[in-house]
């Protein structure tokens, strides 16, 4: 799979984001991804951005969320911002 098809089936993912396994499949993309900083922050932004909003919004399984997302901070890319 192509770096672009990769990016894009994290954002569907983000987009349609409702359990902890999908977020396990966001975190393996920016894994694969972050040899490029800025798609890898970008994705991570707004993965943290989706998870938050579930576990505001009262989910069941916001702990397993919340913990499966916070495994992007182990990945080694540089986090800037503007």
């Amino acid at each position: 799979m192509s770096d672009f098809e990769l990016r894009r089936l994290a954002r569907e993912r983000i987009a349609s984001l409702d359990m902890a396994g999908d977020v396990g499949a966001v975190v393996d993309a920016i894994k694969r991804l972050a040899g490029d900083d800025e798609v890898a922050h970008s994705l991570e932004d707004d993965l943290h951005v989706a998870v938050l909003r579930l576990v505001a919004a009262g989910h069941p399984e916001a702990r397993e969320l919340a913990a499966a997302a916070l495994e992007t901070v182990d990945v080694d890319f540089a986090r800037h911002c503007a």
